[in-house]
């Protein structure tokens, strides 16, 4: 059952292997989650339809394209997250699409030897590749798989000769360790007063 149930996560728009091994992982770290709870989040995750420009799974009452192909039409700043299912980057990150950001899944393992880019950066590469964005901002964690990230953009993304040209200054750049934990939230606060909150009081602001 749990091999169909990996299958069909990997089937939705936008969930890949790495995606939804994370998923089945969460549920079955706890025992008193059963077969039954993650047939019900299958049932819950098919209720999504595909946006008809990026792939990116909607509700089934949503209209079509996604607010988020909205927002890059508008020149929407882009943030890439190393790891969509990381509670530190996720409980931070909800601040940032408040303002109007577009969040991307960046996850993968430069370990893992695989003949084609996971799903989730196809779908990171495709909307650079499609859009100018106004800024795009890279948050991860000091990982193996972080840097592997940093490497496939550079090489992958036909915009990218320089790191910095997408990573934008150092300040931008949030390494996280489990140690670290409350710098980095220093960080997130600094970086939302000096650029969010700055260009949302800025009189010449009209996003």
């Amino acid at each position: 059952m749990l091999k169909n149930i990996t299958w069909s996560l990997q089937s939705l728009p936008g969930i890949g292997p790495v995606a939804s091994k994370r998923i089945l992982n969460d549920f079955l770290r706890h025992p008193e989650k059963s077969a039954a709870t993650l047939t019900a989040l299958l049932k819950f995750l098919s209720d999504y339809k595909a946006c008809i420009r990026c792939g990116t799974s909607l509700p089934i009452e949503s209209e079509s394209p996604c607010m988020n192909c909205v927002h890059i039409a508008e020149g929407a700043p882009i943030g890439i997250i190393t790891d969509p299912y990381d509670y530190i980057l996720i409980k931070n990150w909800k601040i940032f699409e408040s303002f109007g950001w577009i969040v991307l899944p960046g996850y993968t393992n430069p370990t893992a030897k695989r003949s084609a880019l996971p799903a989730e950066l196809q779908y990171c590469l495709k909307i650079l590749n499609q859009n100018r964005p106004r800024e795009v901002y890279l948050f991860f964690n000091n990982s193996l798989e972080s840097r592997g990230l940093i490497w496939i953009l550079q090489k992958h993304h036909s915009q990218l000769h320089d790191c910095s040209k997408i990573l934008g200054n150092k300040e931008h750049i949030f390494c996280l360790t489990e140690l670290e934990l409350e710098e980095y939230h220093q960080k997130i606060d600094k970086f939302i007063e000096m650029t969010l909150l700055k260009k949302c009081d800025s009189p010449s602001h009209t996003d």
